[in-house]
């Protein structure tokens, strides 16, 4: 035992169990042809909404690729850890609980990166001990504060319209500039299990009967709750559905989350043709494999749009009180809005008639919808 040296500065290391290569292979720390030494610890600071957490992992190549020997460790909400479960470039998962701020109490870092704006995010990014901070922590009085001058415009389009409407980068691009990363941008990262993959398809062959010689349309006809205007209108969503199977044949599924079972429900009530309502409360590893099934997918400013991404999916965006120019679609659909002057108002409710969604015609949508069914040859 005593010529069991253990190399704690190797990124494979763990600690409190064996790393992946011994369980893969069985080797051990003493000529280990996996060995990988630390150049520099890198923390992570992402908390917010799932959509944001899932995007922000397009920043992990151009990362790896300034960083190459790093360790990584991302800290999140607890609801997004299995978003960021076995994406190779992380090395470690942390979610915020007072266990983890304890890790972090103790633990000291070469850089941060804290990519949010939020009262609990800034301030694990002031509080953890670093060389070098880059992103946004908290002064003591509790205002938000860019640690350099590259996060400056980012707060200051936080805090005013006019900025916000002005802006023409993507988010990913203002991430890279925050964290003086050069681009590209990588592709978002989808944790997909294989698990949930064969689960999802021995449901669809057997449960749907899904016959995949035919396009397959998802309808991601949610968009959380923040913004009520953010989803397309039911009655958009119906049209095309029901176009869909008529013109194209095609199969048509329902994608959504727990809190858009009610819209669900309107729509399997209303639409006249049959289509595959795939369930409102799928993991987030069920939700991405049934979403791989697609070909094409309507989707808002939303959760569901960053997985059509990373899955390669071809995508048509109705997008409203949200930034458009902040969407990086990756080359693999197209956008649409309507016809009103208030665009990426931020509101979370509004009573304008008609508002933004709905000035967006089903026609316009199905022409978009037609137009990517084409590029991918159905």
């Amino acid at each position: 035992m005593k010529d069991r040296f253990i190399h704690t500065d190797c990124r494979w290391y763990i600690g409190d169990r064996p790393c992946r290569p011994h369980k893969r292979e069985g080797v051990v720390c003493a000529n280990c042809p996996y060995e990988a030494k630390i150049s520099r610890r890198i923390l992570i600071v992402k908390l917010g909404a799932a959509g944001d957490v899932l995007r922000t992992t397009a920043l992990l190549e151009p990362l790896r690729h300034a960083e190459p020997d790093a360790h990584i460790t991302w800290i999140t909400a607890p609801s997004a850890v299995p978003l960021l479960a076995n994406i190779e470039p992380i090395d470690r998962v942390l979610a915020l609980t007072p266990g983890t701020l304890a890790i972090l109490a103790v633990e000291g870092f070469d850089l941060v990166c804290g990519l949010d704006l939020d009262p609990e995010s800034t301030a694990v990014s002031e509080l953890v001990q670093a060389k070098e901070k880059r992103g946004f922590g908290r002064t003591p009085e509790g205002a938000v504060r860019p640690f350099d001058p590259a996060g400056i415009p980012y707060v200051q389009m936080s805090l005013w319209d006019d900025l916000k409407r002005a802006n023409t980068k993507t988010y990913q691009d203002l991430m890279l500039e925050i964290l003086h990363l050069d681009g590209p941008v990588g592709k978002i990262q989808v944790p997909i299990s294989p698990e949930c993959t064969e689960k999802v398809n021995r449901r669809a062959k057997e449960e749907w009967k899904v016959d995949f010689t035919k396009p397959v349309l998802g309808l991601n006809i949610g968009s959380g709750g923040r913004w009520k205007k953010k989803a397309w209108t039911a009655e958009g969503f119906q049209s095309i559905a029901e176009r869909a199977h008529s013109e194209l044949g095609a199969t048509v599924f329902l994608l959504y989350g727990p809190e858009d079972t009610d819209r669900a429900e309107y729509l399997r009530k209303h639409i006249s043709t049959s289509v595959i309502d795939t369930g409102g409360d799928n993991s987030l590893a069920e939700f991405a494999a049934i979403m791989n099934l697609c070909d094409v997918v309507v989707t808002g400013d939303t959760l569901g749009l960053h997985f059509a991404l990373g899955l390669g999916k071809r995508v048509v965006v109705p997008v409203g009180p949200t930034s458009s120019a902040e969407l990086e679609l990756y080359g693999q659909g197209s956008i649409l809005q309507g016809a009103v002057d208030c665009l990426g108002c931020y509101l979370p409710d509004c009573d304008r008639k008609p508002d933004c969604m709905q000035s967006l015609s089903a026609d316009r949508v199905w022409n978009a919808v037609r137009e990517q069914f084409a590029l991918v040859g159905r």
